[in-house]
């Protein structure tokens, strides 16, 4: 029989497998539970704004009376550190950690577990981590000066080594297992937050104040720990439309590797056949719009929805193609889904317009289809999360005041109209 402490973590791993894996993402083996992999997402509004934060965890024999052993992998081999609790070492410094002198009630207590220690490192990533130092809270002028160069060397780094650099690695270097078990994490929301980087890179490039050699913050200026670099936005920027292009053209790739499949008689290729036939008649006599759902050339791993707009939504009288590329190596490869129809949309992005979604289930095509069809069909404006912000101009149209809803009312619904017209 397991002890309680093995009880106690197997009951917190299926609970997490509720969590909606926005902000942070988990994985274990089987037959190692105590020894944990987790991910995170930078805060949005932040400087980690969508950045990839990896994390070993070891539960300890003793868990859950003594708290889990915390080890930050995102540190640019040991030589850069993300911020005053955040060492290049790895380590994470944090009071309820045992990592940094605990307050009374402050500390680690058997009440807390595997999402609240999570959450607690997220706190982590904040809008002016500078200040997460002791004694560096004076809020001078000049120390607001020295603050807002810090989170903005934090910004740059964010995007180059949390985002841009590993994903590079992964796919072209000699470390393709630099991702682990969130390779497909990686590419998925690189898609989805590529604007967002586009942001913040034009934000700063032009900003005086963060051109040239980073300057060093005095808890930095002792060994290694600490972060050391120059600004480099139009580089940032030209290695990220080079890697979105890497993205696509590996994506580009799927259709010929499934129609490989499909001839050499692959189960995946006959599974996802046989359960595009089950659901072509189901999409069609859907009782909330009408939708078709065809192959396009024949392929059972391209699938094509085209969606008739229902009437009285902002999508009324409009005809949208939605293209659903698949991997061979679906589910464990998400589908990537295009809206081939242009549209201004809050779950769109711009360029590819590639749609955000969330499907309650990912080894199942048909809930799939469901998740793409409730991201037409939600209401207007839909409900904010801000790691659903997927196209930025919609977004500060969509939920910044009541006037500018109105507008992105208006440009939605010129998609519609838009789109009929081009038939």
């Amino acid at each position: 029989m397991a002890d309680f402490g093995t009880q106690r973590i197997l009951r917190e791993l299926l609970d997490f497998g509720d969590n909606d894996e926005l902000a942070m993402k988990i994985h274990y083996e089987d037959n190692n539970i105590r020894n944990i992999k987790a991910i995170l997402v930078g805060t949005p509004g932040t400087p980690y704004a969508y950045g990839f934060y990896q994390l070993e965890i070891e539960m300890p024999p003793q868990y859950p009376e003594v708290p889990p052993k915390v080890t930050l992998c995102t540190t640019n081999y040991g030589n850069t550190r993300f911020g005053p609790n955040l060492y290049a070492s790895g380590k994470v410094c944090l009071s309820i950690l045992g990592t940094w002198t605990a307050h009374p009630g402050e500390g680690w207590s058997a009440a807390q577990g595997l999402e609240s220690t999570l959450i607690s490192i997220q706190s982590l990533f904040s809008e002016n981590p500078y200040f997460l130092e002791p004694g560096m809270g004076s809020r001078n002028p000049s120390e607001l000066v020295i603050a807002r160069k810090y989170a903005m060397k934090v910004a740059h780094e964010n995007i180059r080594l949390t985002v841009l650099a590993p994903l590079h690695h992964a796919m072209h270097g000699n470390e393709s297992n630099r991702l682990g078990p969130f390779a497909e994490f990686y590419k998925k929301r690189f898609l989805w937050y590529r604007e967002n980087y586009i942001a913040t890179i034009d934000k700063y490039r032009e900003n005086a104040e963060c051109q040239g050699i980073f300057p060093l913050a005095l808890f930095e200026c002792h060994g290694n720990n600490a972060m050391r670099g120059i600004w480099d936005w139009d580089r940032l920027k030209r290695n990220l439309g080079a890697l979105e292009h890497d993205l696509i053209t590996e994506i580009n790739g799927w259709p010929t590797a499934g129609l490989d499949a499909l001839a050499n008689d692959l189960f995946v290729a006959h599974k996802l056949k046989d359960k595009f036939e089950s659901l072509e008649k189901a999409m069609s006599e859907r009782a909330s719009g009408t939708c078709a759902l065809e192959l396009v050339d024949g392929n059972p791993f391209v699938w094509q929805i085209t969606y008739f707009g229902q009437s009285e939504s902002m999508l009324s009288d409009g005809v949208f193609n939605v293209k659903i590329c698949i991997s061979t190596d679906f589910p464990r490869v998400q589908p990537r889904v295009f809206v081939t129809t242009p549209i201004f949309h809050a779950r769109v992005t711009g360029g590819h317009q590639v749609m955000a979604y969330l499907p309650v289930r990912s080894d199942d095509m048909a809930v799939h289809l469901e998740g793409i069809l409730n991201v037409l069909e939600e209401a207007s404006p839909p409900p904010y999360n801000p790691l659903m912000v997927v196209n930025t101009e919609a977004a500060r149209l969509c939920w910044e005041s009541s006037d500018n809803q109105r507008e992105y009312r208006r440009r939605v619904r010129r998609s519609a109209q838009d789109s009929t017209e081009a038939l």
